[in-house]
């Protein structure tokens, strides 16, 4: 982050952090206010740019280290706390500094920032929530459940994808899991614009959507709408209005505008005035079916820079 931390930022990467260690990781719970006290320091320090500068996270571990608190200290201990601190400072810190507040923006922040602090996928999808929520933007309680193991220390990986499909973002280190990529030839919507891969039913397009028709493709399908009505100024408000000081075309057109790329590259229609597509037109409202968030699949590979 390049500007220090307001006393309320910090207090909210305390409390996001201290919650997703009570939820994921509990057995490290009675060490993290000590956790805590070694990193806030490193947390009011900007981060350097100049070349050579030692990571904020080597300094984290290195406080740490004074604590008696590292991986090869303590079983317990394993530095998931640390790095969830250091995570949420770095996308807090990031977002503000951009003034970006979209939840898919924040999951490019989260995804880039998990090559520096690896993290399992349940943590990135939590710290990508808090920090969504605290930048005024809009998420849903994850009700997802999974198995969780740390026998060891994660190690940093090259890649990660952010990966919007089912309705919400999804993280994968290094590689695209098999289930995803097999979305490529059932999905209405596959937009893979890094590698310039744009299918449809598994007929390939051209080119794909717009960025502005991506951002209302991924408020259609996302889980949070599904099965329900959604007045046309909720999509506006939520797509448009979250970078101050654009202009705009009246609120339906625009959307409609957008909408109607949409279609065009869909393999069947996908929004009409009638029954028997993913999305039915009102005068000033979408109803939404319930099994459109299967429909499209957004893949975004997020790198360091070198």
């Amino acid at each position: 982050m390049d500007e220090r931390l307001s006393r309320g930022q910090l207090d909210f990467v305390r409390r996001a952090a201290k919650e997703i260690t009570r939820r994921l990781v509990p057995d490290e719970l009675p060490f993290y206010d000590t956790v805590w006290r070694a990193l806030e320091p490193v947390l009011r320090t900007p981060v350097s740019q100049s070349p050579g500068a030692q990571d904020p996270l080597e300094l984290a571990i290195d406080r740490l280290e004074g604590f008696g608190l590292t991986a090869k200290g303590s079983r317990d201990a394993d530095l998931l706390a640390a790095t969830t601190v250091m995570l949420l400072g770095r996308c807090l810190g990031e977002a503000l500094a951009a003034g970006t507040c979209s939840e898919d923006q924040i999951g490019e922040s989260v995804a880039r920032q998990s090559l520096r602090c690896p993290l399992p996928n349940r943590f990135l999808r939590m710290a990508q929530r808090f920090v969504t929520d605290f930048c005024g933007g809009v998420s849903e309680p994850d009700t997802e459940t999974e198995d969780l193991f740390f026998n060891t220390r994660l190690l940093a990986p090259q890649q990660c994808y952010l990966v919007f499909h089912n309705g919400s973002d999804h993280f994968y280190t290094n590689a695209l899991p098999p289930e995803v990529l097999q979305l490529r030839e059932t999905v209405l919507f596959w937009i893979y614009r890094a590698a310039g891969d744009f299918c449809s039913r598994g007929h390939p397009r051209p080119k794909g959507p717009g960025p502005q028709a991506e951002r209302v493709l991924r408020f259609l399908c996302h889980e949070r709408n599904a099965g329900k009505t959604i007045p046309l100024q909720d999509l506006f408000s939520s797509v448009w209005l979250k970078r101050p000081g654009s202009r705009t075309q009246h609120p339906v057109l625009s959307i409609r505008v957008e909408v109607s790329q949409l279609n065009g590259f869909a393999d069947e229609p996908f929004e009409s005035q009638g029954g028997g597509t993913m999305i039915q037109s009102f005068h000033e409202a979408y109803r939404i079916d319930a099994k459109t968030p299967t429909e499209c699949c957004i893949i975004r590979p997020i790198s360091l820079p070198e």
